[in-house]
């Protein structure tokens, strides 16, 4: 386990120097720290995480490749999955003995990359963006919930093209994602969100309605299920099921919602004087994903499947708070024991992996 702390104890040290570095060193150290943990997740071992052998037998039920040209219909719903992971798998069986550990690494170059090249993209604390990822986001969905992972970082990349109005590339980015896990779609509305000013009232409503609905047992689930959506409501309704089976209570107060909660209320009050062009629609999307949180948490995999991709915006947001807030070691500082509590949440608390090894051992 020695190497997770090693990791972030060198973010750490990255973050808290990032003032004292030139653009170009901050950029030589993200692109290097980004081939790091593409080979860090890419070459796992099969005894890490937990969801591994899951992809081992999706890829053992994956049809070839060649029976696409047959019937693309049966060859898409022989097993029940994104097509990206069907399609990738399928052709990765076809051509080598054992194509496998290739499509981890693929969905690694892949998920990392994007958010790499988002956070230098649309952060002004592209190390402190940085650590917040690698906190989050590289150790729940890069290394375990790899298919969302990658949908993460398409939708991450869409941002900047719903500022500037075009709606042709935000749909392909959309399309991506969507094609790598089929929850991305709920991205799509967020391209006619206001991006200029927020309405405070409303979004401080939109945290704290969902929470009094569900202490109500609203239980939306069950009107979208009176509609039929194809392939969503079916989705909805194996969720509805599986959470049956589980018998397991969301916890409504975790650790990761209470610390969203407060800082999307800061953001809610602070983010049109922040100067980054993002501020208000990055705080606008991460209100929705704390609201998706309360609004389906009768299933634990829809809730924390939908707030974990639209919450995905705090490794950008976050680092915001330091051009606004004086003396910026506050902030700064906060950031950092935030990083260092979700840490310790993810690798202590909920321990979602073993001692690391590679493919090699």
């Amino acid at each position: 386990m020695l190497i997770y702390y090693i990791f972030l104890f060198l973010f750490l040290f990255f973050a808290i120097f990032e003032n004292k570095l030139t653009k170009n060193s901050k950029l030589l150290i993200i692109v290097i720290s980004g081939v790091i943990l593409i080979l860090f997740a890419g070459l796992r071992g099969e005894r890490i995480d937990r969801d591994y052998h899951i992809y081992q037998l999706y890829y053992k039920l994956v049809p070839s490749f060649f029976g696409f040209f047959h019937d693309s219909k049966s060859f898409f719903s022989t097993v029940s999955i994104e097509p990206s992971f069907i399609l990738i798998f399928s052709i990765l069986k076809s051509f080598f003995n054992n194509g496998f550990p290739i499509a981890i690494f693929f969905y690694a170059l892949l998920g990392v990359t994007l958010k790499i090249k988002a956070i230098v993209k649309i952060s002004d604390q592209i190390l402190m963006s940085l650590l917040i990822y690698f906190t989050t986001i590289f150790l729940l969905q890069d290394m375990n919930q790899i298919r969302i992972g990658v949908a993460i970082g398409f939708i991450l990349l869409s941002i900047p093209f719903i500022l500037e109005r075009n709606i042709v590339k935000f749909s392909i980015f959309i399309v991506l994602a969507v094609f790598f896990h089929y929850s991305a779609i709920i991205f799509a509305p967020f391209y006619f969100l206001n991006f200029k000013k927020i309405n405070k009232v409303f979004y401080i409503s939109l945290l704290s309605i969902p929470i009094l609905l569900k202490l109500i047992n609203f239980n939306p689930i069950e009107l979208l299920l009176m509609f039929d959506f194809g392939l969503y409501t079916n989705k909805l309704k194996a969720y509805i099921e599986m959470q049956h089976w589980l018998k397991a209570d969301i916890n409504l107060f975790n650790f990761s919602i209470l610390i969203q909660l407060f800082f999307s209320t800061i953001f809610i009050f602070i983010s049109e004087k922040i100067e980054n062009k993002y501020a208000v629609l990055l705080t606008k999307i991460y209100c929705f994903g704390i609201a998706s949180f309360y609004l389906f948490s009768f299933s634990s995999v829809i809730a924390f499947r939908l707030s974990e991709l639209l919450t995905s915006v705090q490794i950008l947001l976050l680092p915001m708070l330091i051009s606004i807030i004086k003396p910026k070691v506050i902030a700064e500082f906060a950031i950092i024991i935030i990083s260092i509590l979700y840490f310790t949440n993810q690798i202590v608390v909920n321990n979602i992996f073993h001692d690391y090894v590679t493919i090699f051992q």
